[in-house]
């Protein structure tokens, strides 16, 4: 289980590109926009939407975002319900904020696909011009191209009105950020002569040593040698003779 850190970390967004479409969400209209995971295994902190909620002058239903496992390239089973900006009530594009209400962490696992379904049951969702009508917005754009600092994977959007799932392919994607706390270290190999290896978290761990598991004397294995030419998937140290007495450990940078 997930133990929560201080700090907050944003493995995927693209909420920095410019905007060139967008999905409307209400009655049967449903969106669902998949990523996948690096590496390491993760404690959900929030999830980020970019929305409009077009009011025209007409209440709207609770807007319901919601976490998914994938199911052959379509969302699966429900994996949790998000709560925060449910009733956005603004004027334009702005950012909604949803976040887990379980009592313990909600884990995302390593190398694994995730959808965000966006839906709101109760809203008209769908243009009846020129009569006015009542539905939220989910911004989308037409590329594939993911904000700086990015580690996880883009996936494809779905839609649904009421019946099956049809894939909308990769692009044009929806506009959305994720947010992690606390990234689990992955678990480290040792082989002979003396080398470190575990695989590619997506985020940056240090390799510390020390000489007795019974102190608190951990220091950065400055001696180990990092081999960059491995593989993007592996990162492996090869350490020193003088070295293979110390004990070692990876934390979070």
């Amino acid at each position: 289980m997930c133990v929560l850190a201080q700090t907050i970390y944003t493995p995927i967004s693209n909420i920095g590109q410019q905007q060139g479409g967008a999905a409307d969400i209400g009655g049967n209209s449903i969106a669902a926009q998949s990523f996948t995971t690096a590496g390491a295994t993760s404690c959900l902190a929030n999830i980020s939407l970019m929305l409009d909620p077009c009011q025209n002058g007409i209440t709207l239903g609770s807007f319901n975002c919601s976490l998914y496992t994938d199911s052959g390239g379509s969302p699966g089973s429900c994996i949790a319900i998000l709560a925060g900006d449910n009733f956005p009530a603004f004027y334009g594009y702005g950012i909604c904020n949803f976040s887990p209400t379980n009592t313990s962490p909600l884990e995302l696992s390593a190398n694994t696909t995730y959808w965000i379904v966006a839906s709101s049951p109760d809203s008209t969702g769908f243009r009846s011009y020129p009569n006015p009508s009542s539905f939220y917005v989910w911004s989308s754009v037409f590329t594939n191209k993911l904000d700086s600092g990015s580690t996880w994977t883009l996936g494809t959007t779905s839609f649904s009105n009421g019946g099956g799932w049809l894939s909308g392919g990769s692009y044009p994607s929806f506009q959305f950020s994720i947010s992690v706390t606390n990234p689990l270290p992955p678990s480290v190999s040792i082989f002979q002569p003396i080398v470190l290896n575990f695989s590619n978290p997506g985020f940056s761990f240090v390799l510390q040593e020390n000489s007795d598991l019974a102190t608190t004397n951990w220091g950065t294995a400055t001696e180990a040698i990092q081999l960059s030419t491995v593989s993007s998937n592996q990162i492996v140290f090869i350490v020193p003779p003088e070295r293979r007495q110390m004990f070692f450990r990876l934390i979070f940078q």
